[in-house]
């Protein structure tokens, strides 16, 4: 049946009923509850679509997380391994610049900060090191002889 037919066959009838209905005093608006539902018989595939984006952005953002997480680790253990490699040039009694110091103790400062905030992570492999640099550095700076 075809929208000429519905309006010539009682459709025009029903298209009369529906605007009178909406003007008395009467709070029954038909017309919102046939447009909202024509727009949503409309719009049905796009708003399918649009689920199907939000399950992909939300599966997206979680790995885009766990890839944080897991390029902060990376620089969380290459900062350790700077720490302890430094820490065995000093046993070695290599000298060191105030600059290379102070890189290390800012690497120092981000594993640790990074220690303390995961707390699952193992933080036993540099407690010495991380106390020889100090310490070192402590008593390089009360002699001044830094390279």
């Amino acid at each position: 049946m075809t929208i000429g037919e519905l309006l010539a066959g009682g459709g025009g009838l029903l298209f009369i009923l529906c605007t009178l209905i909406q003007i008395s005093p009467i709070k029954l608006n038909p017309w919102s509850h046939i447009v909202k539902w024509l727009g949503k018989e409309l719009n049905s595939e796009v708003v399918a679509k649009v689920d199907k984006l939000e399950v992909a952005v939300s599966e997206l953002k979680n790995r885009q997380t766990e890839a944080e997480a897991r390029t902060e680790k990376r620089d969380v253990d290459l900062c350790r391994t700077r720490i302890l490699r430094f820490a065995d040039e000093l046993r070695r009694n290599i000298p060191h610049s105030e600059e290379f110091f102070d890189q290390v103790l800012d690497d120092i400062s981000v594993y640790e900060h990074y220690c303390e905030s995961h707390k699952n992570y193992e933080n036993n492999k540099a407690v010495a090191a991380i106390q020889k640099i100090k310490r070192t550095y402590q008593e390089r700076l009360d002699k001044n002889d830094f390279l």
